[in-house]
């Protein structure tokens, strides 16, 4: 794959999700989670396209009318801009999923 040999992992994996019978079988169930679901990504992601990944779980999950809670927040940013953000996990675990005392 020249996009490895170049060094580009957001290249190699845009180019991997062209491949539609291999993105199909590697599908996640995800409208089979029985609870809330966070995702956060990155707009200007160099690992992976986050965002548009991200937008596709979305999709999916609203395609099965999932009914548990769901949020995808799109950072500005690269891939380490997330971690400027563990704000938005403590807030969604303390929301919902709270502790009972």
């Amino acid at each position: 794959m020249p996009f490895l040999v170049k060094r580009d992992l957001r290249g190699a994996f845009t180019a991997m999700l062209q491949d539609t019978k291999a993105v199909q079988k590697s599908l996640i169930k995800v409208e089979n989670i029985k609870a809330p679901i966070l995702l956060i990504s990155a707009t200007e992601d160099e690992i992976a396209p986050t965002t548009p990944m991200c937008d596709k779980i979305m999709s999916r999950l609203k395609q099965h009318s999932f009914k548990y809670y769901t949020e995808h927040v799109a950072i500005i940013g690269s891939h380490a801009e997330s971690l400027q953000h563990f704000e938005l996990v403590f807030n969604f675990l303390k929301h919902k999923f709270p502790v009972k005392q």
